[in-house]
């Protein structure tokens, strides 16, 4: 069904420079799961899956004939991990700021 699968696209504002939580509601970080099939040169975002604010991490689809894709859901599980640290540093970041006060 798709030719590549890539992971490669975190944004948010626990990866953007500013750091401004405030801002973008209840989203702390988010990687895009972006398909290409055969002899299309643009890809699609196929799911993105979202770390946030309060630790959870959620799963939306932007392409429901994926989820059956084994490399896909591959894709989502090293995403799913590639958020624990980011998870982690914002948890510490909080403590750090609650010792201040």
């Amino acid at each position: 069904m798709f030719e590549e699968i890539r992971n490669n696209y975190m944004w948010g504002p626990a990866v953007e420079p500013a750091n401004n939580f405030d801002d973008e509601g209840d989203i702390l970080c988010v990687i895009s799961i972006d398909g290409w099939e055969h002899g299309n040169e643009q890809g699609s975002t196929l799911a993105n899956v979202i770390l946030t604010l309060h630790g959870d991490v959620v799963c939306d689809w932007h392409n429901n004939g994926a989820r059956m894709n084994d490399e896909v859901r591959k894709a989502i599980r090293e995403a799913k991990d590639e958020l624990k640290p980011i998870w982690a540093n914002y948890q510490d970041s909080l403590k750090q700021n609650q010792a201040k006060t």
